[in-house]
């Protein structure tokens, strides 16, 4: 989908031509829901870390990307259901730290 839309631009810039990319481009209807943008936003490099944050019994996630921040995922997950709520996206304040550190190392 990205390479089509490269080679889109590349070649107006060699064949000038009008192109609109409609309102509705990229919708995504999974189980009947309607999700929105799913293309824009998501991580570039993240580093990952697992740790029981809150201490009950489940891992939770810790997520650094290129911005800085760190992001801290709460486990709620139940039975066979797998889920993590976004808890703080600046975690204790942290933030500017370099992607190329490493994380701290909780477990």
């Amino acid at each position: 989908m990205i390479k089509f839309l490269i080679r889109l631009l590349l070649l107006s810039t060699v064949f000038p031509y009008q192109f609109n990319i409609e309102p509705g481009f990229g919708k995504i209807v999974s189980n009947n829901i309607e999700y929105e943008s799913p293309f824009l936003g998501g991580f570039n490099k993240p580093k990952i870390q697992w740790a029981d944050w809150n201490k009950d019994g489940f891992i939770d996630l810790f997520l650094l990307d290129e911005d800085g921040h760190i992001r801290f995922y709460e486990n709620t997950s139940s039975g066979s259901e797998v889920s993590f709520n976004l808890v703080d996206a600046n975690f204790l304040g942290i933030n500017n730290i370099g992607i190329k550190m490493n994380v701290l190392h909780w477990i």
